[in-house]
């Protein structure tokens, strides 16, 4: 309850703040890692903000299951991504961490621990 919370301020006051966009998506999908196989509904969060060539971004990313053939939904997978990148004309640097946890609830599934933090340098035309 504590995440849908911090999602929803979080939205409201992306929203309320000048030049910063957000969208919002819901899905379907089929995941594996390794021997895990994913949840298949999920919602997503993206907010980011441009000032010129430079752009600092968040992503929140929550699987669920359905439970119990009832219109309820149970949290089970967690996906945060943080970054800022830099792009000129001819060249971008990007900086990113995203870090992945299990949601701890009635299912102990074995979910997935994990993450990433990553430099880059890209040499060529803008995208």
């Amino acid at each position: 309850m504590k995440k849908l919370t911090l999602l929803i301020l979080l939205l409201c006051t992306s929203i309320s703040l000048f030049a910063i966009k957000v969208n919002v998506a819901a899905g379907y999908q089929e995941k594996y890692t390794g021997y895990h196989q994913h949840d298949p509904l999920f919602v997503e969060l993206n907010i980011w903000q441009d000032l010129g060539d430079f752009q600092v971004y968040a992503n929140y990313k929550n699987e669920m299951t359905k439970v119990l053939d009832k219109l309820l939904f149970w949290p089970t997978q967690d996906y945060y991504k943080v970054g800022a990148k830099y792009q000129a004309e001819w060249f971008a640097i990007e900086l990113e961490h995203m870090c992945y946890h299990p949601v701890v609830c009635w299912n102990l599934d074995n979910g997935v621990n994990g993450g990433y933090t990553e430099f880059k340098i890209t040499i060529g035309e803008k995208q």
